[in-house]
Order: C-alpha cells, then structure tokens, then sequence
C-alpha cells in the first residue's frame, strides 16, 4: 500500500522498500527509486521487508528497514534507509550482506528517470574521462551487443547533474560506478540510472560474508531564472486518431464455449504459431475454421530456424500458401530456445525470401518475439516487406500497479522513432501480454497463490481493463496498424477455460460493438499526472466515452469539457453523451 509522505518541498510515496513519484515542489525527480536483485536468469528476485520506521521530524524524515531476498540458493540481505530533509536534500541507502554463495546478473540500486518528467531535458555525466553531456531525447537509444557484452546509453558516471526547468537535480553516486539506459526499448516509460556497467558482464558470483553497499544522493537547487510557482495540470488531448485492427492469440484450439464467446468480439485476426522445426499442419487446418466461424483471419507467426534452406523454406510455406484467402499477415520470426538477453530481430533477407514466396494478398512483418530493443540493437532494414512487429508487456523492469499503468504510454515514443527511419513501415504489437509468456521477470520465479511464474493475477479483474484501455489508447495515437492482445482464455486470457469472462472482455465487447455501429474514434484525452484515460467514440451526433480509471484512487473527472464522471479504483465505464 503506497504511503504518501512530505517533508519541505518533497513529496513522494513509499511501498515495500520502493520509493515513488518524488516531487520538488510539485514537480517530478524521480519516477521510482528501488533495489533490486536479478539471478543468473535475469529474473528478479522480490525482497520480503520487516522492520520498517518512519520517524518524522521537524526538519528530516527518515524511512528504515530490512529488506532480505530468498529463492533456492539465493540469500541476499540489506539494510536500506530514505532520508530526506527541508534542505532539500534526499539520500537512498543499501547496506547488504550476501548469506551464501549464489550467481546474479545484478545487484543494486536503480533511478527512473520518467518519460514525461525528462522529455527533452539536458544533463551531464561526470565521468572517468571527463564531463559527457546529452539530452533525454525521442531517439530510442539501443543497448548494442560486443562480444556478448551489452552496452549502455551513456559512458559510467559518479555524478549525474539534470536542468529542470524551475530546477536543477544533481544526483550522486556511491559505492559502485552508475550508468544509463534508455528503458523505452522494453517499453517502460523511463530512462534509468543503475548501479554495476554492463560491460563488467555477467553473471557474477556472490560469496558468503561479501558486502555490497550502494548510495545515491540527491541535492536540488532551484532556478533563479525560472518563476517557482506549480502550472496546472492541464489534459492532453491527442489530434484525430485511428483504432488498430485487434486479434487475439490462440496458443491452442479454441473450445466451443470459447468460440461463442469470441463472436462477440468481431476479432480482426487470431494469431497461431507455426515452428519450421515442428510444423503442426492439422493445427493450421482447425485454426482456419475457428477463424472463418468467428468472422477473423488468421496471423501466422512463423519461427524459422536460420539454417533453412530455400527449397525447405518453399515446402514450409506451401500449406500455408493453399489458405491464402484466411491469412491477413505472416509475422517471420527467428525460432529460439526462449528468452536471450543477446536476441537480435530477424534477418531482413529472411523474411524477403517469404515475402517473394506468398501471394501478395497476404502481407509480411518480421522483427522479434521479445522486445523492441532486439530490433533496435541493429535496425534491420526491413523496408522491402510491409511492417516491423515486436511483442509488449509492460512488467520487463517493474510489477507495482503504478510503474505497470505508466508503462502503457511508451508505444508512442516507439512508434515515432520507427517512423523517422522507415516512414511506410506498419507497426503491429504482437503479442500484447500484461506479463511476458517467457518469463516473469520483474517478478520472480517463484508461483504465488495458483498462479505460475508468467501468469498475473490482475489478468482478471478491473486492473488489466484499465491498462488495456490506455494501452490501445496510446496505441491510438502512435498510429500502430493491429493489435494482438491476450491469449483465448486461461489465467492470461480473456475468460477462464470455460467460458467465463473477466473484465477486459467486456471492454474489448464494447469498442467492438461501437466500431461495428460504424462509431469512430475521433480522439484520446488523458490527464497530466497520468491517472485517468478516455477515448471518444463519434456517429452523427451522438458520442460515446469509454473511460478508464488508472489509478488506485477514486476520481472525478472530466473529459473535453463535456463529459464529467466518477471512477472507482481502476475502473472502466462506457457512457453516451449527446
């Protein structure tokens, strides 16, 4: 449960060892500030707290507690202390012992430095080899890949010096060299400063007895220059936008409970997987009639290992060349053996050689089954087939219901940069999951109340409604052509497997009913803070809101000055206003 706290000019909220939304006189600094632990496997490892004190004085406020992260072999323990005083001053402390000896990709303190608070802001690194200054711009930076070495966006730095625009933020950092990343390739909205380069490797080996001890420090001073008076929290207002076509992904054969169900929802396309290693042809064939049934078509990911031949190639595609007219897309993938952190999108000439095998009617998009930043690692040119595809969730780097909700913005800045390289490319997310299908790793690998590792609870209540929302919201607005969201059923589904419903199926009915009405979506409005989403629905004179409450707070809210309502924590209501 989020406590909010204030002392001086700070404000800021505090969970479970996490610190939030950290404001300066009322604007942002930092988005999140936490610890974490990541095993050998990249998973990350969740800290139970005991302990905690909050003493509040007249000039300071000081949060401690224990934190200790316990998972097989893993056994990791620190202290951890948040200070804050009316001097504008904020320190993040971890005093940690290891317990055991274990492997770990990553062990440390990480800043978010958010999307909307640092766009287009200017800072400077002091650095081994001097001062490094740049800006948190719209080009999505890439971590590269060297010899099994990632990259990252800036060299590594002791200080980190940001002009606010009423402010300046220097950030200092102990105990470790710190450096950056730009977290909008794994859609988080945020860049972020973390403790341990990159280019030392991974994993490392813990050992029993060793210390690790990380320290940020926060000074603020303000700008002379700048008025030091709050603006507004005004609400954005998108200009005219275009729904995506939206499908959904059938991992296995839909039953027929499930199939009545799925009419409802008019679905653009069904997406199925087809292996060149293990091609399941009868699956192909029934696929092919659920689609007809439910008024859809289908999107074949095709995963390719790299060794195939032409002519085998050509023999694979055969069958699915023979269901031409059922096919709206052929998504060609590189087919792995799971998540890897080294994972680069696939070969352009690979998926020109099936786009010159396929009738035209079908077109082809390639790119990657994990995250755009496997794409962005080399920018394939993808310029000879019809668009770049890659998958979104927004748990890579964070699980909390605030860091997860902020995430469903990031698509936007995704889609712009992808313009300004290949301005004729389509974009299609596929698939859109609320946790990866891979691995659950922001987390942890253990399985919590009947849930495995990659399923999420909130999958079926209000809360994947409301984050669905905001996400086709902004998908909206970045102009990305299809949408593949959630699989059929099942607890990362759209109803349970026998047919029952979960919330996100409602909302989904509902945008499906307006479009079949022949309403148009003609804008998306949200507000600054980022806790409330609408889009606007039109036909005549008639307009219809679907809104969404994102936020764990109830709200009262108005939209285009014309359409006024009461949200309850993380709801979603549609309503016609003439």
């Amino acid at each position: 449960m989020l406590k909010a706290l204030e002392i001086g000019n700070f404000s800021f909220e505090y969970d479970s060892g996490d610190l939030f939304r950290l404001k300066w006189r009322g604007d942002e600094v930092i988005q999140r500030a936490y610890v974490a632990l990541r095993d050998e496997n990249w998973n990350t490892i969740p800290a139970a707290i005991s302990d905690l004190d909050i003493q509040h004085g007249k000039d300071s406020l000081i949060i401690t507690f224990l934190a200790k992260h316990t998972f097989e072999n893993i056994d990791f323990s620190w202290r951890g202390e948040i200070y804050a005083n009316i001097f504008d001053e904020l320190h993040l402390k971890m005093n940690g012992t290891v317990n055991g000896e274990f492997n770990y990709c990553k062990i440390g303190i990480n800043i978010h430095h958010g999307l909307s608070a640092y766009r287009d802001l200017k800072f400077t690194a002091k650095t081994l080899a001097g001062d490094y200054s740049s800006s948190f711009g719209p080009d999505l930076v890439p971590q590269l890949v060297h010899e099994r070495v990632l990259t990252a966006m800036t060299p590594h730095y002791e200080k980190l010096h940001v002009e606010f625009p009423k402010f300046n933020a220097e950030f200092s950092f102990l105990g470790d060299r710190f450096e950056m990343q730009d977290h909008r390739n794994w859609s988080d909205a945020n860049w972020k400063s973390y403790g341990t380069p990159l280019e030392n490797g991974f994993p490392f080996q813990a050992h029993a007895g060793q210390e690790i001890y990380q320290e940020v420090r926060l000074l603020i001073a303000p700008s002379s220059s700048i008025a030091l008076d709050g603006s507004p929290n005004q609400p954005q207002i998108s200009p005219k936008t275009q729904l995506p076509a939206i499908g959904y992904r059938m991992l296995e054969l839909a039953t027929r409970a499930q199939v009545d169900q799925l009419k409802r929802l008019r679905p653009d396309h069904l997406r199925i997987e087809i292996l060149s290693s293990k091609p399941d042809w009868i699956f192909l064939s029934r696929a092919v009639d659920i689609a007809r049934e439910v008024g859809a078509r289908l999107e074949i990911a095709l995963f390719l290992v790299p060794e195939l031949s032409s002519q085998e190639l050509d023999q694979l595609l055969a069958p699915i060349v023979k269901q031409r007219s059922n096919i709206v897309r052929i998504l060609v993938l590189t087919e792995t053996g799971g998540y890897s952190p080294f994972l680069s999108a696939t070969d352009p000439s690979v998926a020109e050689a099936v786009k010159r095998l396929v009738p035209a009617e079908i077109t082809v998009f390639s790119g990657t089954d994990q995250f755009f930043s496997d794409i962005n690692r080399a920018f394939p040119d993808y310029s000879k087939i019809d668009g770049m595809v890659f998958a979104l969730n927004p748990q890579v780097h964070a699980c909390d219901d605030l860091s997860v909700m902020q995430n469903a913005s990031t698509i936007q800045d995704i889609a712009t940069y992808i313009r300004t390289t290949y301005p004729r490319s389509k974009i299609a997310l596929s698939p859109v999951d609320l946790i990866g299908i891979g691995g659950p790793f922001p987390g942890g690998p253990a399985s919590r109340n009947g849930f495995a590792p990659n399923e999420d609870a909130r999958q079926q209540g209000l809360f994947c409604a409301a984050w669905t929302t905001a996400m086709i919201a902004h998908a909206s607005q970045a102009g990305v052509d299809s949408l593949t969201l959630y699989e059929i059923a099942g607890n990362r589904g759209l109803m349970d497997r026998n047919g029952n419903l979960f919330p996100i199926f409602n909302i989904l009915e509902k945008i499906a009913n307006l479009i079949d009405s022949n309403y148009e979506l003609i804008g998306v409005q949200g507000s600054s803070d980022e806790d409330c989403m609408a889009l606007k629905f039109t036909q005549g004179s008639s307009n219809i809101y679907v809104a969404a409450n994102l936020s764990a707070l109830k709200l009262s809210v108005t939209f285009w000055d014309d359409f006024s309502i009461e949200l309850e924590p993380y709801e979603v209501v549609s309503s016609d206003f003439r």
